[in-house]
């Protein structure tokens, strides 16, 4: 088997209202190393809190 990427996805709810404030976001990332994966995440939530 051949390891081609890793897929996210970001889906925004509350939790507190039924309710999705923006259209789901969805991202490819070339590695699949579960460190790798996690620091991605993380610097996306970083940058998107900047915003």
């Amino acid at each position: 088997m051949q390891l081609i990427g890793t897929f996210l996805f970001e889906l925004s709810h509350s939790h507190v209202n039924f309710n999705l404030p923006s259209a789901p976001k969805l991202m490819t990332f070339k590695s699949t190393e579960r460190n790798q994966i996690t620091k991605k995440i993380l610097s996306l939530n970083e940058n998107s809190s900047l915003m």
